[in-house]
C-alpha cells in the first residue's frame, strides 16, 4: 500500500473566550484547519491550526492573510478606542467621588467631635461624594455612546474591507482546491 504523505505547516492564535468561532472562520478561508483548542486560566483560548505546505496559491493566500490580520487588528483597536477613554473618565470621576466622600467622613470623625457645624459640613461633603459616585455610571454610558457613535463608521468600513479580503481568499482557495464529485 502506498500512503500519500502531507507535510503541514502550523501556527497558533490566541483570542478571548467567545471569539474563537470568528477566528476559526477567518483562518479557514486561508486554508488553515483548526486542530486543537486550549483554554488557559484567564479565559483566553489558544487555537492551533495546520495547513498543507503545498497548498496552491499559497503566496497570494499569505499576502491576503497578512492584510486580514492587519484589518482585524485595526477593528480591535477601534473598538478599544471607543471604550478606553470612557473608562478612564469613569475611573477619574470615581476616584474624585471616593476622595470627596472620604474627606467628608474624615471631617466628621476628626473635626466633628463636639462640633456640630463641622459634623454637618462633613456629612454634606460625604453626601456630595456619594452623589459624584452615583452619577459616574450615567456619565460613563453617555461618553461610551458618544465614542461608539464616532468610531462605528470606521469599524464598519474596516469590517467591509475584511469581508472583501476574505471573499478574495475564498475565491483563490476554491480555484486551487479540487472539488469532489
Amino acid at each position: 500500500m502506498e500512503k500519500n504523505y502531507i507535510a503541514y505547516e502550523y501556527m497558533t492564535k490566541s483570542c478571548k473566550n467567545g471569539e474563537q468561532g470568528k477566528l476559526i472562520d477567518m483562518y479557514e478561508v486561508f486554508g488553515w484547519e483548526a486542530s486543537d483548542t486550549t483554554i488557559n486560566n484567564l479565559g483566553n483560548i489558544t487555537i492551533s491550526f495546520k495547513r498543507d505546505r503545498k497548498i496552491e496559491g499559497k503566496q497570494e493566500l499569505n499576502k491576503l492573510q497578512r492584510e486580514a490580520q492587519q484589518v482585524s487588528d485595526l477593528i480591535k483597536t477601534s473598538k478599544n478606542k471607543s471604550t478606553s477613554f470612557p473608562l478612564i473618565v469613569s475611573l477619574i470621576i470615581g476616584i474624585i467621588g471616593a476622595l470627596v466622600l472620604g474627606g467628608g467622613m474624615s471631617m466628621v470623625m476628626i473635626l466633628g467631635e463636639g462640633s456640630i457645624p463641622n459634623m454637618v459640613i462633613g456629612i454634606l461633603i460625604g453626601i456630595v461624594g456619594i452623589i459624584i459616585c452615583l452619577i459616574n455610571y450615567p456619565i460613563f454610558k453617555t461618553v461610551t455612546a458618544s465614542k461608539t457613535k464616532k468610531y462605528l463608521p470606521i469599524i464598519d468600513e474596516y469590517e467591509e474591507k475584511l469581508a472583501n479580503i476574505l471573499e478574495n481568499a475564498d475565491t483563490i482557495l476554491r480555484k486551487t482546491v479540487p472539488t469532489e464529485k
